[in-house]
């Protein structure tokens, strides 16, 4: 099973994570993930498609790897419907194209294959 905290940044989801964590740590075995922070992209490329598209396979590469130690419980501060929404709100306002419509549709697909896996 995952359980998974969204929301917006600075929302507090790191602290119920891992207040989640300690308490059924107490009678599971749970894996943690935190909120991954570090993308190789630097400040100016962290809004275009391969920043985001990293934070997203990152983040089911992740899950993956701490599902290999069968736990009980994976808790994940953050999921991939955060890096899902932040992808919607950057192509929101931009203008579309064969290349951007593309991208969106990749995106969905890995959003669509991986959210039921919550």
């Amino acid at each position: 099973m995952k359980i998974s905290i969204s929301g917006l940044p600075d929302s507090g989801k790191t602290v119920v994570a891992q207040e989640v964590k300690k308490i059924l740590g107490m009678k599971r075995d749970v894996e943690f993930i935190d909120a991954f922070s570090q993308n190789p992209f630097d400040i100016k490329q962290k809004d275009d498609f391969k920043s985001h598209f990293f934070s997203m396979t990152n983040q089911v590469n992740q899950e993956n790897a701490k599902l290999t130690n069968n736990p009980d419980l994976l808790i994940c501060d953050k999921s991939i419907l955060d890096h899902y929404v932040f992808w919607k709100k950057k192509t929101n306002n931009e203008e579309e194209n064969e290349l951007m419509q593309k991208r969106d549709e990749l995106i969905e697909k890995i959003f669509d294959y991986w959210l039921d896996s919550y």
